[in-house]
């Protein structure tokens, strides 16, 4: 499996497709790059190439002690020197939109263009529904589970939300989950990049659920006014976990608009 060594740091990443434009792809709160394996294949047969990898405090990446935003920052731009990007479109979901925000800004003359999905400017916009550990029997992590969907998805889609709430329960019991989610979230604490957005000179597309209920769509239409060339899509009856309420969706979405003039 490749890692790149970083300071107190090895990086799980992968690079799928072998020709085409680029795209990184950066995930949310303790949320994995296996959650983009259905998506990095559209796009390689749509012509790009992804870059997936797990932040510190999640996934395979290994990591020791505390780490800040502009360490995870600073990972995606190792990994980018590593494997001689030189231009990139940039998709964040939720705290990956946050850090996609910055890197649009830190290294404009790298991203091209930005998509951010269920994310918002600060880190004051996120409910406390995301905060806080997932305990340890599975019908709170079900319980929990529930505030990331709507009501509707969870009553087509129960096998699957059980399915979820088995992997994070295995991932409390055996991989230290909640101690590294408190890190990542101590990442985030006062986060803001309200004062940013304004930089960003990246066509940027904006996906947001209506019923998002861990970031209220308010968040959104604060993105769409204050980032100049940016568009706005929002999902009616969908909630926080576009990649799974709304996949088929979602991929056109992006896969249209990086191909658009």
């Amino acid at each position: 499996m490749p890692f790149l060594e970083r300071d107190k740091a090895r990086i799980y990443f992968e690079t799928y497709g072998e020709t085409g434009p680029f795209i990184t792809l950066i995930n949310g709160h303790t949320r994995s790059s296996r959650d983009f394996r259905l998506l990095s294949k559209a796009l390689v047969e749509a012509g790009f190439r992804c870059l997936c990898f797990d932040h510190r405090g999640c996934g395979l990446t290994e990591d020791l002690g505390s780490f800040t935003i502009q360490d995870m920052i600073s990972d995606i731009v190792a990994l980018w020197a590593h494997l001689e990007i030189t231009k990139t479109h940039v998709l964040g979901i939720s705290m990956g939109g946050m850090i996609a925000q910055i890197l649009a800004v830190q290294y404009q003359e790298i991203v091209d263009r930005l998509i951010l999905i269920s994310t918002a400017s600060a880190e004051q916009k996120i409910s406390n529904l995301d905060a806080g550990p997932w305990g340890t029997d599975l019908k709170s992590i079900e319980n929990r589970l529930l505030s990331y969907v709507t009501d509707e998805f969870q009553e087509r889609n129960k096998l699957l939300l059980q399915a979820m709430a088995k992997q994070i329960q295995n991932s409390v019991q055996t991989e230290k989950f909640d101690e590294r989610a408190r890190a990542q979230r101590q990442a985030l604490t006062k986060l803001d990049n309200t004062h940013l957005l304004a930089k960003i000179k990246a066509k940027t597309l904006i996906l947001h659920g209506q019923d998002d209920k861990i970031i209220p769509i308010k968040a959104a239409f604060d993105l769409s006014a204050a980032i100049a060339n940016s568009q706005l899509l929002t999902k009616k009856g969908v909630g926080h976990l576009l990649l799974a309420e709304c996949s088929k969706d979602l991929t056109t979405h992006v896969k249209e608009f990086l191909i658009q003039d």
